[in-house]
Protein backbone atom coordinates (compact mmCIF):
# COMPACT_ATOMS: atom_id res chain seq x y z
CA UNK A 1 0.00 0.00 0.00
CA UNK A 2 1.28 3.72 -1.03
CA UNK A 3 1.56 5.34 2.44
CA UNK A 4 3.16 8.51 0.95
CA UNK A 5 1.21 11.69 3.52
CA UNK A 6 2.34 8.84 6.65
CA UNK A 7 6.45 8.82 5.68
CA UNK A 8 5.90 12.68 5.13
CA UNK A 9 4.96 13.28 8.40
CA UNK A 10 7.34 10.55 9.93
CA UNK A 11 10.09 12.36 8.02
CA UNK A 12 9.31 15.51 9.57
CA UNK A 13 9.31 14.08 12.79
CA UNK A 14 12.91 12.64 12.67
CA UNK A 15 13.87 16.06 11.79
CA UNK A 16 11.92 17.99 14.38
CA UNK A 17 12.00 16.07 17.53
CA UNK A 18 14.56 13.20 17.17
CA UNK A 19 17.70 15.53 15.56
CA UNK A 20 18.53 12.52 13.10
CA UNK A 21 20.32 13.72 10.00
CA UNK A 22 19.32 12.73 6.39
CA UNK A 23 20.89 11.08 3.87
CA UNK A 24 20.48 11.34 0.10
CA UNK A 25 18.19 8.20 0.38
CA UNK A 26 16.13 9.70 2.87
CA UNK A 27 15.44 12.50 1.32
CA UNK A 28 15.05 11.55 -2.12
CA UNK A 29 12.54 9.12 -0.44
CA UNK A 30 10.42 12.47 1.46
CA UNK A 31 10.83 14.23 -2.64
CA UNK A 32 9.16 10.67 -4.69
CA UNK A 33 6.15 11.04 -1.96
CA UNK A 34 6.06 15.00 -2.08
CA UNK A 35 5.71 14.25 -5.72
CA UNK A 36 3.51 11.34 -5.27
CA UNK A 37 0.70 13.35 -3.26
CA UNK A 38 1.04 16.20 -6.21
CA UNK A 39 3.25 18.52 -4.40
CA UNK A 40 6.52 18.95 -6.92
CA UNK A 41 7.21 22.47 -5.56
CA UNK A 42 7.89 21.19 -2.00
CA UNK A 43 9.58 18.21 -3.77
CA UNK A 44 12.36 21.14 -5.12
CA UNK A 45 12.55 22.58 -2.21
CA UNK A 46 13.94 19.27 -0.87
CA UNK A 47 16.34 19.62 -3.51
CA UNK A 48 17.40 23.05 -2.74
CA UNK A 49 18.54 21.28 0.87
CA UNK A 50 19.96 18.17 -0.28
CA UNK A 51 22.29 20.77 -2.17
CA UNK A 52 22.58 22.84 1.23
CA UNK A 53 23.34 19.75 3.07
CA UNK A 54 26.28 18.88 0.38
CA UNK A 55 24.59 15.67 -0.13
CA UNK A 56 24.58 14.18 -4.02
CA UNK A 57 21.47 14.03 -5.90
CA UNK A 58 21.30 10.45 -7.93
CA UNK A 59 18.90 9.04 -10.22
CA UNK A 60 16.83 8.79 -8.09
CA UNK A 61 16.09 12.34 -7.01
CA UNK A 62 16.05 13.65 -10.50
CA UNK A 63 13.61 10.80 -11.63
CA UNK A 64 11.36 11.75 -8.93
CA UNK A 65 11.26 15.22 -9.70
CA UNK A 66 10.60 14.41 -13.31
CA UNK A 67 7.82 11.89 -12.56
CA UNK A 68 6.59 14.21 -10.41
CA UNK A 69 5.70 17.18 -13.29
CA UNK A 70 4.40 15.24 -15.70
CA UNK A 71 1.78 13.76 -13.06
CA UNK A 72 0.86 16.89 -12.16
CA UNK A 73 0.41 17.73 -15.90
CA UNK A 74 3.44 20.14 -16.22
CA UNK A 75 4.35 19.00 -19.62
CA UNK A 76 6.61 21.85 -20.76
CA UNK A 77 8.32 22.22 -16.97
CA UNK A 78 8.76 18.54 -17.48
CA UNK A 79 10.44 18.35 -20.81
CA UNK A 80 12.52 21.32 -19.88
CA UNK A 81 14.18 19.43 -16.79
CA UNK A 82 14.85 16.52 -18.67
CA UNK A 83 17.01 18.98 -21.12
CA UNK A 84 18.83 20.30 -17.85
CA UNK A 85 19.67 17.04 -17.11
CA UNK A 86 21.10 15.96 -20.48
CA UNK A 87 22.90 19.44 -20.89
CA UNK A 88 24.20 19.36 -17.29
CA UNK A 89 25.17 16.59 -16.46
CA UNK A 90 22.94 15.41 -13.70
CA UNK A 91 22.73 11.80 -13.05
CA UNK A 92 20.19 10.00 -15.11
CA UNK A 93 19.24 6.17 -15.93
CA UNK A 94 17.56 4.79 -18.33
CA UNK A 95 14.09 4.98 -15.97
CA UNK A 96 14.51 8.85 -16.72
CA UNK A 97 14.21 8.18 -20.61
CA UNK A 98 11.01 5.89 -19.47
CA UNK A 99 9.55 8.77 -17.77
CA UNK A 100 9.77 11.49 -20.03
CA UNK A 101 8.69 9.10 -23.03
CA UNK A 102 5.86 8.05 -20.98
CA UNK A 103 5.04 11.75 -19.59
CA UNK A 104 4.83 12.84 -23.47
CA UNK A 105 2.25 10.22 -24.75
CA UNK A 106 0.57 10.18 -21.63
CA UNK A 107 -0.15 13.49 -22.62
CA UNK A 108 -1.22 13.22 -26.22
CA UNK A 109 2.15 14.42 -27.65
CA UNK A 110 3.28 11.49 -29.98
CA UNK A 111 5.65 13.41 -31.99
CA UNK A 112 7.10 14.76 -29.10
CA UNK A 113 7.90 11.62 -27.70
CA UNK A 114 9.18 10.47 -30.77
CA UNK A 115 11.63 13.32 -31.31
CA UNK A 116 13.08 12.60 -27.61
CA UNK A 117 13.37 9.07 -28.67
CA UNK A 118 15.69 10.43 -31.24
CA UNK A 119 17.53 12.88 -29.18
CA UNK A 120 18.46 10.14 -26.14
CA UNK A 121 19.52 7.60 -29.47
CA UNK A 122 21.91 10.30 -30.86
CA UNK A 123 23.15 11.94 -27.17
CA UNK A 124 24.12 8.46 -25.72
CA UNK A 125 24.36 9.33 -22.24
CA UNK A 126 20.60 7.08 -21.93
CA UNK A 127 19.54 3.92 -23.86
CA UNK A 128 16.26 4.24 -25.11
CA UNK A 129 15.34 0.67 -24.26
CA UNK A 130 12.46 -1.91 -25.19
CA UNK A 131 10.29 0.17 -22.25
CA UNK A 132 10.74 3.71 -24.70
CA UNK A 133 9.75 1.71 -27.71
CA UNK A 134 6.59 -0.06 -26.02
CA UNK A 135 5.21 3.07 -24.67
CA UNK A 136 5.01 4.88 -27.83
CA UNK A 137 4.19 1.93 -29.97
CA UNK A 138 1.59 1.65 -27.50
CA UNK A 139 0.55 5.18 -27.98
CA UNK A 140 -0.18 4.68 -31.97
CA UNK A 141 -2.23 1.47 -31.54
CA UNK A 142 -4.37 3.14 -28.89
CA UNK A 143 -4.92 5.82 -31.44
CA UNK A 144 -5.02 3.01 -34.24
CA UNK A 145 -2.20 4.49 -36.01
CA UNK A 146 -0.92 1.37 -36.73
CA UNK A 147 1.45 2.13 -39.81
CA UNK A 148 3.54 4.58 -37.57
CA UNK A 149 3.49 1.67 -35.07
CA UNK A 150 4.67 -0.59 -37.42
CA UNK A 151 7.56 1.57 -38.49
CA UNK A 152 8.42 1.82 -34.64
CA UNK A 153 8.21 -2.03 -34.40
CA UNK A 154 10.70 -1.99 -37.28
CA UNK A 155 13.20 0.69 -35.94
CA UNK A 156 13.41 -1.18 -33.07
CA UNK A 157 14.52 -4.31 -34.13
CA UNK A 158 17.04 -2.50 -36.16
CA UNK A 159 18.38 -1.06 -33.54
CA UNK A 160 18.82 -4.93 -32.17
CA UNK A 161 16.69 -4.32 -28.97
CA UNK A 162 14.63 -7.11 -28.67
CA UNK A 163 10.72 -6.73 -28.10
CA UNK A 164 8.95 -8.66 -25.41
CA UNK A 165 5.21 -9.59 -24.46
CA UNK A 166 3.85 -6.40 -23.87
CA UNK A 167 5.40 -5.03 -27.12
CA UNK A 168 2.99 -8.14 -29.30
CA UNK A 169 0.36 -7.35 -26.95
CA UNK A 170 0.54 -3.57 -28.06
CA UNK A 171 0.61 -4.61 -31.41
CA UNK A 172 -1.87 -7.43 -31.96
CA UNK A 173 -4.43 -5.11 -29.72
CA UNK A 174 -4.29 -2.71 -32.37
CA UNK A 175 -4.35 -4.46 -35.00
CA UNK A 176 -7.34 -6.31 -33.92
CA UNK A 177 -9.15 -3.09 -33.47
CA UNK A 178 -8.36 -1.94 -36.81
CA UNK A 179 -9.82 -5.01 -38.15
CA UNK A 180 -6.38 -6.92 -39.46
CA UNK A 181 -7.08 -10.05 -37.60
CA UNK A 182 -4.91 -12.27 -40.33
CA UNK A 183 -1.74 -10.12 -39.19
CA UNK A 184 -2.33 -10.13 -35.84
CA UNK A 185 -2.77 -13.84 -35.94
CA UNK A 186 1.07 -14.00 -37.77
CA UNK A 187 2.39 -12.00 -35.26
CA UNK A 188 1.03 -13.98 -32.36
CA UNK A 189 2.79 -17.07 -34.25
CA UNK A 190 6.02 -15.09 -34.86
CA UNK A 191 6.01 -13.84 -31.30
CA UNK A 192 6.36 -17.61 -30.18
CA UNK A 193 8.97 -18.56 -32.58
CA UNK A 194 11.25 -15.72 -31.46
CA UNK A 195 10.83 -17.47 -27.89
CA UNK A 196 8.66 -15.12 -25.97
CA UNK A 197 6.20 -16.81 -24.00
CA UNK A 198 2.81 -15.25 -24.45
CA UNK A 199 0.78 -14.56 -20.91
CA UNK A 200 -2.67 -14.77 -20.41
CA UNK A 201 -3.40 -11.34 -21.92
CA UNK A 202 -2.00 -12.39 -24.90
CA UNK A 203 -3.76 -15.94 -25.48
CA UNK A 204 -7.06 -14.17 -24.33
CA UNK A 205 -6.30 -11.59 -26.85
CA UNK A 206 -5.73 -14.30 -29.40
CA UNK A 207 -9.10 -16.82 -28.36
CA UNK A 208 -11.14 -13.53 -29.19
CA UNK A 209 -10.04 -12.79 -32.44
CA UNK A 210 -10.15 -16.66 -33.43
CA UNK A 211 -13.98 -16.28 -32.06
CA UNK A 212 -14.45 -13.75 -33.99
CA UNK A 213 -12.50 -14.69 -37.27
CA UNK A 214 -16.13 -16.53 -37.46
CA UNK A 215 -16.71 -20.28 -36.59
CA UNK A 216 -13.59 -20.84 -35.72
CA UNK A 217 -14.32 -21.98 -32.21
CA UNK A 218 -12.51 -25.24 -32.84
CA UNK A 219 -9.43 -23.38 -33.02
CA UNK A 220 -10.33 -21.21 -29.86
CA UNK A 221 -11.10 -24.07 -27.75
CA UNK A 222 -7.53 -25.74 -28.74
CA UNK A 223 -5.90 -22.51 -28.07
CA UNK A 224 -7.33 -22.31 -24.77
CA UNK A 225 -6.73 -26.15 -23.77
CA UNK A 226 -3.05 -24.90 -24.74
CA UNK A 227 -3.05 -22.24 -22.15
CA UNK A 228 -3.59 -24.19 -19.45
CA UNK A 229 -1.25 -27.18 -20.66
CA UNK A 230 1.19 -24.22 -20.47
CA UNK A 231 0.31 -23.69 -16.96
CA UNK A 232 -0.76 -20.17 -18.29
CA UNK A 233 -4.51 -20.20 -15.96
CA UNK A 234 -7.18 -18.77 -17.81
CA UNK A 235 -8.93 -15.86 -15.52
CA UNK A 236 -12.19 -14.76 -15.68
CA UNK A 237 -12.18 -12.43 -18.93
CA UNK A 238 -10.86 -15.34 -20.60
CA UNK A 239 -13.62 -17.44 -19.92
CA UNK A 240 -15.81 -14.55 -20.61
CA UNK A 241 -15.01 -14.33 -24.25
CA UNK A 242 -15.31 -18.14 -24.71
CA UNK A 243 -18.32 -18.32 -23.06
CA UNK A 244 -20.04 -14.79 -25.06
CA UNK A 245 -18.46 -16.32 -28.16
CA UNK A 246 -20.49 -19.57 -27.62
CA UNK A 247 -23.58 -18.35 -26.43
CA UNK A 248 -24.04 -15.81 -29.85
CA UNK A 249 -23.67 -18.88 -31.60
CA UNK A 250 -26.30 -20.35 -29.81
CA UNK A 251 -23.63 -23.16 -28.01
CA UNK A 252 -25.34 -22.89 -25.24
CA UNK A 253 -24.21 -26.22 -23.41
CA UNK A 254 -20.66 -25.89 -24.65
CA UNK A 255 -20.79 -22.67 -22.59
CA UNK A 256 -22.07 -24.17 -19.73
CA UNK A 257 -19.08 -26.42 -19.92
CA UNK A 258 -16.56 -23.82 -19.75
CA UNK A 259 -19.10 -22.32 -17.09
CA UNK A 260 -18.35 -25.57 -14.93
CA UNK A 261 -14.79 -25.46 -16.00
CA UNK A 262 -14.57 -21.37 -14.87
CA UNK A 263 -16.07 -23.14 -11.32
CA UNK A 264 -13.52 -25.90 -11.36
CA UNK A 265 -10.73 -23.41 -11.42
CA UNK A 266 -11.92 -22.04 -8.58
CA UNK A 267 -13.12 -17.98 -10.12
CA UNK A 268 -16.20 -16.56 -9.95
CA UNK A 269 -18.92 -15.81 -12.84
CA UNK A 270 -19.14 -11.89 -12.90
CA UNK A 271 -22.23 -9.98 -14.40
CA UNK A 272 -20.81 -10.60 -18.05
CA UNK A 273 -20.36 -13.91 -17.48
CA UNK A 274 -24.49 -14.17 -16.52
CA UNK A 275 -25.18 -11.74 -19.14
CA UNK A 276 -23.77 -13.98 -21.98
CA UNK A 277 -24.96 -17.06 -20.75
CA UNK A 278 -28.47 -15.54 -20.47
CA UNK A 279 -28.31 -14.41 -23.77
CA UNK A 280 -27.71 -17.31 -25.28
CA UNK A 281 -30.52 -19.34 -23.87
CA UNK A 282 -32.76 -16.36 -24.96
CA UNK A 283 -31.26 -16.59 -28.60
CA UNK A 284 -31.74 -20.41 -28.38
CA UNK A 285 -35.32 -20.36 -26.89
CA UNK A 286 -34.36 -22.41 -23.65
CA UNK A 287 -36.54 -19.86 -21.47
CA UNK A 288 -36.82 -21.91 -18.29
CA UNK A 289 -32.74 -21.91 -17.76
CA UNK A 290 -32.63 -18.41 -18.73
CA UNK A 291 -34.88 -17.48 -16.37
CA UNK A 292 -33.25 -19.59 -13.66
CA UNK A 293 -29.71 -18.25 -14.28
CA UNK A 294 -31.12 -14.76 -14.06
CA UNK A 295 -32.52 -15.69 -10.54
CA UNK A 296 -29.46 -17.34 -9.53
CA UNK A 297 -27.44 -14.61 -10.15
CA UNK A 298 -29.37 -12.37 -7.74
CA UNK A 299 -28.98 -15.19 -5.16
CA UNK A 300 -25.28 -14.95 -5.62
CA UNK A 301 -24.92 -11.18 -5.54
CA UNK A 302 -24.12 -10.53 -8.86
CA UNK A 303 -26.23 -7.93 -9.42
CA UNK A 304 -27.84 -7.04 -12.95
CA UNK A 305 -26.54 -4.57 -14.82
CA UNK A 306 -28.18 -2.25 -17.38
CA UNK A 307 -27.13 -4.76 -20.09
CA UNK A 308 -28.59 -7.79 -18.30
CA UNK A 309 -31.83 -5.96 -17.55
CA UNK A 310 -31.68 -4.71 -21.53
CA UNK A 311 -31.41 -8.43 -22.87
CA UNK A 312 -33.95 -9.68 -20.26
CA UNK A 313 -36.30 -6.94 -21.47
CA UNK A 314 -35.86 -7.48 -25.08
CA UNK A 315 -36.23 -11.21 -24.73
CA UNK A 316 -39.94 -10.50 -22.99
CA UNK A 317 -41.05 -7.99 -25.64
CA UNK A 318 -40.06 -9.98 -28.45
CA UNK A 319 -42.54 -13.00 -27.11
CA UNK A 320 -45.20 -9.89 -27.00
CA UNK A 321 -45.40 -10.15 -22.77
CA UNK A 322 -45.72 -6.48 -22.63
CA UNK A 323 -46.83 -6.63 -19.03
CA UNK A 324 -43.89 -8.61 -17.55
CA UNK A 325 -41.94 -6.22 -19.77
CA UNK A 326 -43.20 -3.00 -17.52
CA UNK A 327 -42.63 -5.15 -14.27
CA UNK A 328 -39.08 -5.64 -15.25
CA UNK A 329 -38.89 -1.91 -16.10
CA UNK A 330 -40.46 -1.20 -13.18
CA UNK A 331 -37.55 -3.77 -11.37
CA UNK A 332 -34.98 -1.71 -13.26
CA UNK A 333 -36.00 1.77 -11.64
CA UNK A 334 -36.42 -0.05 -8.33
CA UNK A 335 -33.42 -1.19 -7.83
CA UNK A 336 -31.61 2.16 -9.26
CA UNK A 337 -30.52 0.93 -12.42
CA UNK A 338 -30.17 3.62 -14.79
CA UNK A 339 -32.50 3.02 -18.16
CA UNK A 340 -30.05 3.74 -21.29
CA UNK A 341 -31.20 5.02 -25.06
CA UNK A 342 -30.98 0.55 -25.66
CA UNK A 343 -33.60 0.41 -22.94
CA UNK A 344 -36.49 2.95 -24.31
CA UNK A 345 -36.05 0.97 -27.57
CA UNK A 346 -36.92 -2.12 -26.58
CA UNK A 347 -39.98 -0.64 -24.79
CA UNK A 348 -41.32 1.62 -28.03
CA UNK A 349 -40.34 -1.98 -30.22
CA UNK A 350 -42.49 -4.32 -28.41
CA UNK A 351 -45.56 -1.67 -28.21
CA UNK A 352 -45.14 -1.17 -31.59
CA UNK A 353 -45.64 -4.65 -32.30
CA UNK A 354 -48.39 -5.60 -30.37
CA UNK A 355 -50.05 -2.31 -32.27
CA UNK A 356 -50.19 -0.11 -28.16
CA UNK A 357 -49.37 2.89 -30.47
CA UNK A 358 -49.95 5.24 -27.11
CA UNK A 359 -47.83 3.38 -24.91
CA UNK A 360 -45.09 3.79 -27.31
CA UNK A 361 -45.60 7.38 -27.75
CA UNK A 362 -45.45 7.79 -24.16
CA UNK A 363 -42.36 5.98 -23.65
CA UNK A 364 -40.85 8.36 -27.01
CA UNK A 365 -42.17 11.42 -24.51
CA UNK A 366 -40.72 9.35 -20.83
CA UNK A 367 -37.36 9.49 -23.19
CA UNK A 368 -37.37 13.33 -23.41
CA UNK A 369 -37.93 14.30 -20.05
CA UNK A 370 -34.64 11.95 -18.88
CA UNK A 371 -32.43 13.73 -21.08
CA UNK A 372 -32.83 12.08 -24.71
CA UNK A 373 -33.08 14.15 -27.54
CA UNK A 374 -36.91 14.63 -29.10
CA UNK A 375 -35.10 13.80 -32.60
CA UNK A 376 -34.23 10.68 -31.55
CA UNK A 377 -37.33 9.87 -29.28
CA UNK A 378 -39.04 10.36 -32.75
CA UNK A 379 -36.98 8.34 -34.70
CA UNK A 380 -36.87 5.58 -32.71
CA UNK A 381 -40.82 5.54 -32.64
CA UNK A 382 -41.30 6.08 -36.57
CA UNK A 383 -38.69 3.26 -36.76
CA UNK A 384 -40.50 0.70 -34.52
CA UNK A 385 -43.80 1.75 -35.95
CA UNK A 386 -43.11 0.72 -39.51
CA UNK A 387 -41.77 -2.37 -38.29
CA UNK A 388 -44.93 -3.12 -36.39
CA UNK A 389 -46.83 -2.66 -39.01
CA UNK A 390 -44.72 -4.11 -41.51
CA UNK A 391 -44.87 -7.41 -39.56
CA UNK A 392 -48.82 -7.01 -39.27
CA UNK A 393 -49.35 -7.06 -42.62
CA UNK A 394 -51.17 -10.03 -44.47
CA UNK A 395 -47.83 -12.33 -45.91
CA UNK A 396 -49.51 -11.56 -49.81
CA UNK A 397 -48.62 -7.91 -49.43
CA UNK A 398 -45.43 -6.88 -50.69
Amino acid sequence: MKHHSTVVSLSRQMMVFSGIQHDICSLTTLMNCLCNLKKVNLGFSMLAMIVKFGLQPNPYTMNALLHGLFNEGKVNEGVELFQKIMENQYPCDQCTSGIIIKGLCKSGNLRSALDMLKQISENGRLKSGVVCYNTIIDGFCKERRMDRALIIFQDMLDRSIEPNVATFNSLIHGLCKTGECRQATEFFENMIASGVSPDVIMFTCMIDILCKEGKMYKEAISLFNRMMDEGIYPDVVTFNTLIDALCKERRTDEAVMVLELMAEKGLKPDVITYSSLIHGFYLSGQWTEATNLFCKMVTQDIFPDIVTFNILLDAICKEGMMEKAEEVLELIKHKGVKPNENTYRIMIKGYCLQGEMDKAKDVSHLMVTKGFSLDLATRMLDNAYSKGKRTDEPKGNK
